[in-house]
């Protein structure tokens, strides 16, 4: 689970416009290549929770509804702080990855 973090983390880090373009643009694809990118995305998605439920104190207490909402709120979290922190905040980029890291994980493992 902390190298997809990591992964990720670091690739929102040093390509913030790509996700910003295909957050912005993906709607103005074909709908062939949409639907190739919306595919691609469901197998990203699928990959974190298959390493995600495995992790959880109580596995089984987790449905795949739950699973894939950890998940792509994860990915929201991690997304969205690049746009928010680059004008904001001087922070050197290995502080805000350790930030980041830490708060995925801590996000994607919580108990309720």
């Amino acid at each position: 689970m902390r190298a997809l973090i990591g992964f990720h983390v670091e690739f929102a880090l040093g390509n913030a416009e790509v996700i910003q373009v295909q957050d912005r643009d993906v709607a103005f694809l074909s709908d062939t290549d949409r639907a190739e990118v919306r595919r691609l995305q469901r197998t990203y998605i699928d990959l974190w929770m298959d390493t995600l439920a495995p992790l959880h104190p109580m596995p089984e207490s987790l449905d795949q509804e739950e699973l894939r909402l950890r998940v792509q709120a994860c990915f929201g979290l991690i997304n969205s702080t690049p746009h928010s922190t680059r004008s904001a905040s001087r922070r050197r980029a290995a502080a805000t990855a350790a930030v980041l890291t830490a708060m995925a994980d801590a996000a994607l493992r919580a108990t309720i």
